[in-house]
């Protein structure tokens, strides 16, 4: 809100408040990540051979795991980033809140935060060239230690500009309705 305001002060002659309130990130520092973030997180080629081998029953056929054994998402975490423009539903902004848990929980900084934003909405940048994987991480970090459903939404919504309507936005169109 305040960065808001700012820029807008600086489009006009009539300054609402200090232009110190604009922080600028530092992109080089943005793009860096802790490289044993992940170390721990993820299963080692044993633990998925021993996990698959679960799912085998005697004859060898696979059974697949259950549905409810996979992370799933509660209705109030999805609808954190829905949008459904007709009936005013927009999701809340990604704040500070956000931000604290995400920083707390995780190795991603402010700037990791930023950076992402930027990489992801720079159109000077082909899409085969930008570094889907390094934010594919950064989610995965999220999840696995413990950062909620709600604020990997909101985090989604932030970084892909679906907050300020950006074309490439990472939009959750999903308006049907899903009965068992």
């Amino acid at each position: 809100m305040l960065s808001r305001i700012a820029s807008r002060s600086l489009a006009t002659a009539q300054p609402m408040i200090s232009t110190i309130s604009r922080r600028s990130f530092a992109t080089e520092k943005g793009e860096d990540r802790v490289e044993s973030r992940l170390d721990g997180l993820l299963m080692t080629d044993e633990e998925i051979d021993r996990e698959l081998q679960k799912h085998f029953d005697e004859e060898g056929n696979y059974k697949p795991p259950h549905m409810e054994t996979f992370p799933m998402m509660t209705r109030r975490d999805v609808m954190m980033n829905v949008r459904i423009p007709p009936l005013g539903i927009e999701p809340p902004p990604f704040g500070e809140d956000q931000l604290r848990e995400i920083t707390e929980k995780t190795t991603l900084t402010r700037d990791n935060v930023e950076w992402t934003r930027k990489h992801w909405s720079d159109d000077s940048i082909k899409p085969d060239a930008k570094q889907h994987a390094k934010i594919a991480w950064d989610m995965i970090e999220m999840y696995r230690k413990g950062v909620s459903f709600a604020t990997i939404n909101l985090w989604i919504d932030y970084y892909s500009g679906a907050d300020v309507g950006s074309p490439n936005a990472v939009y959750n169109k999903s308006w049907a309705r899903i009965d068992s």
